[in-house]
């Protein structure tokens, strides 16, 4: 029996890489197989030649800063609900800090959507 007995997908076709193509091409494979689930090197590589086109997406922004920025503002929310269980009130003070904080919160994300829809674009 030949190897084309019974196969669906009958052409085959060797490509070569040199060390630094490969390990470019396996990084991509790695990334693409753990968020689209391909099953295998020929399934991702023969999705990719098919259609043609590859789109990257880097992010705009560095996670470590915006993790940073998140922590200390959460870190402020956190010691003004502190300050307030502990008078068992909430002063009007406090009641303002807090939503000073949330709104640092949500220009942080507007910022962090406005950036990402422009890489996007």
């Amino acid at each position: 029996m030949s190897w084309l007995h019974g196969r669906r997908r009958s052409v085959a076709k060797l490509v070569t890489f040199t060390p630094d193509e490969w390990k470019d091409a396996a990084r991509l494979y790695e990334v693409m197989h753990q968020s689209r689930g391909y099953k295998d090197f020929s399934d991702f590589a023969r999705t990719m030649l098919t259609q043609g086109k590859v789109v990257r997406v880097t992010t705009v922004f560095d996670p470590d800063t915006l993790r940073g920025e998140m922590g200390r503002i959460g870190s402020n929310i956190n010691q003004i609900a502190h300050q307030a269980n502990t008078a068992d009130t909430l002063t009007k003070e406090l009641a303002q800090q807090v939503l000073e904080e949330q709104s640092k919160l949500q220009d942080l994300f507007l910022r962090l959507s406005d950036a990402v829809e422009k890489q996007v674009r």
